[in-house]
Formats: structure tokens, sequence, C-alpha cells
């Protein structure tokens, strides 16, 4: 959590963290937590246990994921579980003394909602309910209130596609922008260089949010996209540690990673037959290499090849840049002044604006421009 959402709020002013999850290298420092607050809340009477749980269940939160948890805990009857925005009516996994717990999770979006029943025999179930029409009438009035202080600026058009920018695969299953190159991922980051102004840009692929359909292009579409009012800047980064970051970015594909990195002004090939040489420590921060091997070679800044030695301006936003997101420690070198305050939702605006009101075709591939090649292809 740390590093995925904004690792410098966790920090003081020395850069140590301050503030953790009971992290660890295997997983035990959250399981006893867990266990502790299980065997407490029995004690307090409770005849049912349910764990709300943030956790997810894909491999790259292992040693967190919710069935981790399940396995190496007892008293626990349900997970309602979140994170990794999986369709899961009901599961059972098997817990530390081999008993059934049932897992549920309810996708993305409130497209689904969750509900567990547990009936008069004291056995549980859970469904996701897609299909109602009962809406509380208070809550639906005050949504209703503020939309409407909005609803201009989220409705105003600021450009057309003729092609769907996507982020997933056509089946809508799989976040592709989290292990390979899309054309949604190449145009947010061609924004960022446009509006740094670098020679260069990357966009985390999980600050990528939300298709954009063919058709008109709203300011909510957009603000769908980038969510999370980042602002925008510049800052300088060596050759060599321009392959640090792209090292990195690759290093859990074909697996999703919301720090795999969508960019702009460069190409680069991946072997994915290399096992990745990243060392992380246990916030899931970069701190160096092991071995000789790496995934990422061929790597070309503008169609030339890159020097090790040169210093390079890279444009992108504070959570990747500046406040270490997705365990990116690499970028130490002094921060380039971009001449004004800019959010990522309003980059985005700013470069569709400057192609005449219409997304150009070079960007009608969804699978991208060739940006990144893996020499063992990822599944799409």
């Amino acid at each position: 959590t740390p590093t995925t959402s904004t690792p410098t709020f966790f920090q003081d002013s020395n850069g140590e963290y301050i503030y953790g999850f009971c992290q660890g290298s295997d997983g035990s420092k959250l399981y006893e937590a867990v266990q502790g607050a299980v065997d407490k809340a029995k004690a307090e009477g409770a005849d049912y246990i349910v764990l709300l749980a943030h956790l997810g269940i894909e491999d790259e939160v292992t040693p967190y994921k919710s069935t981790d948890v399940i396995k190496n805990t007892t008293g626990i009857d349900a997970v309602l579980d979140g994170h990794s925005h999986s369709i899961v009516e009901m599961e059972k996994v098997r817990n530390k003394e081999g008993h059934d717990v049932l897992l549920s999770q309810t996708g993305t979006k409130l497209a689904a909602i969750g509900k567990l029943t547990i009936d008069s025999a004291g056995n549980m179930r859970t469904e996701l309910i897609t299909d109602y029409e009962k809406k509380d009438v208070e809550v639906t009035k005050a949504i209703a209130a503020e939309y409407e202080v909005f609803e201009d600026k989220l409705n105003e058009v600021i450009s057309t596609a003729d092609f769907d920018l996507r982020i997933n695969t056509e089946d809508g299953k799989t976040r592709l922008v989290r292990n390979n190159e899309t054309n949604l991922g190449d145009f947010v980051a061609d924004a960022y260089k446009y509006v740094t102004d670098a020679e260069i840009a990357i966009s985390c692929g999980g600050s990528v949010r939300h298709n954009i359909d063919a058709g008109d292009i709203t300011y909510s579409d957009i603000l769908n996209v980038n969510p999370f009012s980042n602002y925008m800047l510049k800052r300088k980064i060596s050759g060599n540690e321009l392959l640090d970051v792209l090292e990195y970015s690759v290093h859990a594909a074909p697996s999703e990673f919301g720090g795999f990195l969508q960019v702009s002004g460069l190409t680069f090939d991946v072997d994915l037959s290399v096992p990745t040489p990243v060392l992380t420590d246990l916030e899931g921060t970069f701190i160096g290499f092991e071995g000789e091997q790496r995934r990422v070679s061929n790597v070309k800044v503008n169609g030339e090849p890159l020097l090790p030695d040169r210093i390079y301006e890279v444009g992108g936003v504070s959570y990747t840049l500046k406040d270490g997101g997705d365990g990116y420690a690499m970028f130490t070198g002094e921060e380039v002044d971009i001449g004004r305050y800019i959010e990522d939702v309003d980059a985005i605006v700013e470069y569709l604006r400057s192609k005449d009101g219409k997304v150009p075709e070079e960007y009608e591939d969804r699978e991208g421009q060739e940006r990144i090649n893996f020499i063992e292809p990822v599944t799409r």
C-alpha cells in the first residue's frame, strides 16, 4: 500500500517509513494481526466473523492476497474482498485448519452489489446482484444535486474519436495497460510529453484507469482516465538511470503491475525469457539488481540509441517522478521548472485540443504503436 499509493505520505522528512500495514517478507506479521483481531472478536462473543478486505487475488500482491490470509488463519467465516477488481460471486477457500471460508468480490465501478446471507441454520452464501431498480430516494437526490454543480463542465465536449482508445483486452477481462502497450497508454504518455516539453515521457499503466469510446470525448471521459489530480513535472535523469526505470517497469511482466510504464519518445525490446533481475525492499521499492542479465534492450530515444552517460529530461506526474509511486526510487535528479501548475487530466485536455478537435488516426491500433516490443509476447 505505501508503494502503490504515495510512499512519501508514509514517511518522515528523512524518508524513513513511520506508518505501515504489518508488512514483512512472508506475510506472517499480517496473518498474526488478523488472527489477533479474529480471536478478540470471538472472545467478545461474535457468532460469525466476516473479514472486509482490500487485498485482491493478483499474484503481484503475494503474500498479501486475501487467499493467503485465509490459508494462514482460522476462525474467519467469509471474506468480502476488493483491490483486484475481480468478479468472484462465491468461492470456497480452505483455511489453516482445512475449513471452508467464503470469498467474494464484486468487480469494479458498482457493476455489481455483493450480498452475504446467513440463514437461520447459520449457513452462509454470497451472490452478486447486477439487476436492480430500487434506489434510496435521499441518496439519489444528494447525488443529483452534487452532479448539477459540475454538469456543464463534465459534459463539455473536448474532442472526438473515430475509434476506441482502450486499456484492456477486447473481452474486457484483462487490464492490458498494466502489462503491455495500448493506444490510450500511448496517447496519455504523448500528452505528458507535449505539456512538459520533455524529450521523453512516462505514465504508469495503473494511473490510466478507463477506456474512451469512439464518439464525442467529454471532460468527464478524460477525468475517468486520469482521476488522481497528480500534477505535471519534468526532471533530469541519466541514460543509465533510465535503463533502471525501464527494467523496473517490466519486472512483473507478464503479470499485471500498476507501475508498468506507457512511454513517449522511447522504444525498446523486452525479453520475458530472462528472469527479472530487479530487487525490491519489503515495501516493494526498487533497490537494485542481481546478476548481469537484463530484460530490456535496444532502447532508443526519439529514434536514436540511448546514451548511458547522457542526461535526458523526462516528463510525467508527481506520483512517479517525485513521490516514489509504485516503487520508483530512481528519480533523484534535478527537477526542471515547466513554468506552470497543471494536473494530469488537464494535460490530456490540452493535448486533445492541440489536435484540432479529433484524435489522430495514428492512435487507432488498440495495441499501440510498437513502442514496446516483447520478444516473448505477453498473452493478449
